[in-house]
């Protein structure tokens, strides 16, 4: 048998803020600690394959380097 979940909230992330009905965002250190280590789980994980995404291209990343010399100052 399921079990029932209480509702939360979603996050209104792309709307005006101060909208009514929107949700404040939770404090990063307010979150529990097993939610923050997920998020921080899941996040590292994405940009780890956004990363093998961007090396198995061919060619990939050869147009973003600097040549040598040069400082990436903007």
């Amino acid at each position: 048998m399921r079990q029932s979940h209480t509702k939360s909230a979603q996050l209104d992330l792309f709307g005006p803020q101060g909208s009514s009905g929107s949700v404040p965002t939770p404090q990063w250190q307010n979150l529990p600690r097993q939610t923050r280590r997920k998020v921080t789980c899941v996040l590292a994980r994405l940009l780890m394959e956004h990363c093998q995404e961007e090396t198995d291209e061919p060619g990939a990343g050869t147009g973003d380097r600097l040549p040598s010399g040069e400082s990436g100052d903007v």
